[in-house]
């Protein structure tokens, strides 16, 4: 019998949680508040109409996020890049190392 009592899987953990305390009326309060703010950032069509238009206008200038965007992303291309090449001509030259050292043990036992 110990033995199918070792094989048996146990039992998952249960979860368990019991809240200390609840407070209707400040979750109702709260709730007010956050339909109340998002009354508050609600815009007319005319608002949303200038805010397209304008980022339109800021892109077009050479400003705003996609010009930032261009010159971020040229940046860490140009990063990346010279990583690369630093990494290949490590290896090159590692490479190049052991070959000549191995070559040189090769040749003096062969002689």
């Amino acid at each position: 019998m110990a033995l199918f009592k070792f094989l048996r899987t146990p039992d998952p953990n249960q979860y368990d949680y019991k809240p200390r305390f609840w407070d209707p009326e400040k979750e109702r309060i709260e709730k007010r508040l956050a339909e109340l703010e998002s009354r508050k950032h609600m815009r007319t069509a005319d608002d949303v109409k200038g805010s397209i238009s304008g980022s339109f206008k800021a892109g077009r200038r050479g400003k705003g996020s996609t010009h930032e965007y261009r010159i971020m992303r040229r940046t860490a291309h140009r990063k990346s890049n010279y990583m690369l090449l630093a990494i290949i001509l490590v290896l090159v030259l590692l490479g190049y190392a052991l070959l000549n050292l191995n070559l040189q043990r090769v040749l003096e036992f062969l002689n």
